[in-house]
């Protein structure tokens, strides 16, 4: 790392540091609002104790303010009291785990799992503030829009037009990871018919689409903090988005979920969308030729984008990634891979740990592109198992406060599906975490929104 860089991190964390010394709600925005900023930088070594980084220092700069603050530090005891017994069987069984797996290191495990249990514990204090201050959430969507809206402007420039990242390549030599197998820059790979995929400053067009899939959910609440056009101006922009980006794991789950929410709650657009059907039918047969042609190849391309399963399409479409069958010997190899110790797993962090000791990708499981094989590596059964309960009892929490039902299960279905085709992103569960907070803390305009029954 460069002394630019260093500098400019130290710089950044003590204004940080006033910012959450002065308040803490506005260092939690603040830390929200830096994962759509300097994404990439946040992984970046503190140098003050060997596991924490950037984003990690910040979280344990909010919760030491947090607890400092009277009313949130009573709020906080009484949400683990009276959730002590899903988080004491949490954490017995991730200790058992570690203990019992197979070859990452003990200490290396247990930094990871402090750095996991503090990632739950800067959602646990959003949540806590989002119940006691009504414009937290409100300050929260306007800077995460404004935010969004310039790393689309960003993208569009930079990629588009001058076709060149500077979030891309050009950091990464700063921060000496110009090697590292996880920080890509794509702005010239082929996917389908785009020469191209959009990745803007998340390293990875992988992480870009995984992420704006779960802004989505947000835009969909029908609440009085943003009208209604303005909404479905930003869910069009990052749908714009994740499918520039190239992500199949995202563009499956964005269709289904938007789709479900028009089925359910706008079933006038449905049957007006369905009117226009004949007429556009009718226009495309009187286009010129070459027209209809390109219409078919974008139409062709975006199926095959869809239809993730169809390896014969993924392979005429020159998608490259990994087919159905090679998902299918992925998980054989992660099964073969613990078969010594199915149940506890070799380790987390067990793909870096891989990676660092044999200076590649592991051949067969590559960049582990679902969370089974992850977890399944990882933790073996058990802990793929619990990651699933985890997740489960996160979508109970948020349920509980009775705000957005329907909108929050289509978030954790969107969640899912996107992890499980395309693997956990290094900041998907804090972005859920996030959105679900906004999602369950938005006050409806509509009761018809907040008392709808679970699936």
């Amino acid at each position: 790392m460069t002394v630019i860089l260093k500098v400019f991190i130290a710089v950044y964390l003590v204004i940080f540091l006033i910012v959450t010394r002065y308040s803490c709600k506005n260092g939690i925005i603040f830390f929200w609002a830096s994962l759509f900023i300097v994404p990439s930088l946040l992984l970046l070594n503190t140098y003050i104790i060997s596991f924490i980084n950037v984003y990690l220092l910040q979280i344990i700069i909010i919760s030491i303010s947090f607890v400092l603050h009277k009313e949130y530090r009573k709020a906080l005891f009484s949400f683990f009291y009276n959730n002590k017994k899903p988080i004491l069987t949490l954490i017995i069984a991730y200790i058992s785990i570690i203990i019992f797996s197979s070859t990452v290191p003990l200490n290396h495990q247990i930094c990871n799992l402090l750095q996991e249990l503090l990632e739950i514990s800067i959602i646990v204090e959003s949540l806590i503030v989002a119940q006691k201050n009504n414009l937290f959430v409100r300050k929260l969507c306007i800077v995460l829009s404004i935010l969004i809206l310039c790393n689309i402007v960003y993208s569009f420039v930079c990629e588009i037009f001058l076709r060149t990242n500077f979030a891309g390549t050009p950091l990464y030599l700063l921060m000496g990871q110009e090697d590292n197998a996880y920080y890509t820059d794509m702005i010239n790979m082929q996917r389908g018919i785009m020469d191209f995929r959009l990745q803007s400053i998340f390293a990875h067009p992988l992480s870009l689409g995984q992420y704006f899939l779960l802004l989505v959910p947000i835009f969909l609440c029908k609440s009085r903090m943003l009208n209604e056009r303005f909404r479905w101006f930003m869910i069009i922009l990052l749908s714009i988005g994740i499918f520039l980006s190239g992500t199949r794991g995202a563009l499956f789950p964005l269709i289904l979920i938007v789709g479900l929410f028009l089925m359910k709650e706008k079933i006038r657009f449905v049957y007006k969308l369905i009117l226009t059907l004949p007429f556009l039918i009718v226009l495309y047969t009187f286009m010129p030729l070459n027209f209809q042609r390109d219409i078919d190849k974008y139409f062709t391309s975006f199926a095959t984008y869809i239809q993730f399963w169809d390896d014969t399409k993924q392979s005429k479409s020159e998608i490259e990634g990994s087919s159905m069958s090679m998902r299918f010997e992925q998980f054989e190899a992660a099964n073969d891979e613990i078969k010594d110790n199915p149940l506890f797993g070799k380790g987390r962090i067990y793909r870096e740990y891989y990676q660092d000791h044999h200076n590649q990708l592991h051949p067969k499981l590559l960049g582990y592109e679902s969370f089974v094989l992850l977890k399944l590596v990882e933790q073996g059964w058990i802990g793929l198992c619990m990651f699933i309960l985890l997740i489960f009892y996160m979508y109970r929490i948020f349920k509980n406060t009775y705000c957005n039902v329907w909108i929050l299960q289509l978030l954790f279905i969107a969640f899912f599906l996107s992890t499980l085709m395309t693997g956990i992103r290094p900041f998907s569960f804090l972005i859920l975490g996030m959105s679900a907070v906004i999602v369950s803390n938005q006050k409806s305009l509509s009761s018809h929104y907040t008392n709808v029954k679970p699936l």
